[in-house]
């Protein structure tokens, strides 16, 4: 099991992500299920810095906005 956080940067626009999810990556290869996907599709309003998704098996995933420097 993944024993830290999993965290994605979400750009200052971007409102839709799919993104992996590394535990049931790692849990993957313990299971050895082919058919099994990992894939994690979220969302975050233009107005939320902050955020979670969470993959079919329970596993959360931090998302965090960032703005440009300018």
């Amino acid at each position: 099991m993944l024993a830290e956080q999993q965290t994605m940067v979400v750009p200052e626009r971007v409102t839709a992500v799919r993104l992996i999810c590394r535990a049931c990556e790692e849990e993957r290869s313990e299971i050895e299920d082919d058919h099994f996907c990992a894939t994690v599709d979220s969302s975050l309003r233009l107005e939320d810095r902050h955020g979670w998704a969470t993959c079919r098996r329970g596993h959360r995933i931090e998302l965090i906005r960032v703005s440009r420097i300018r």
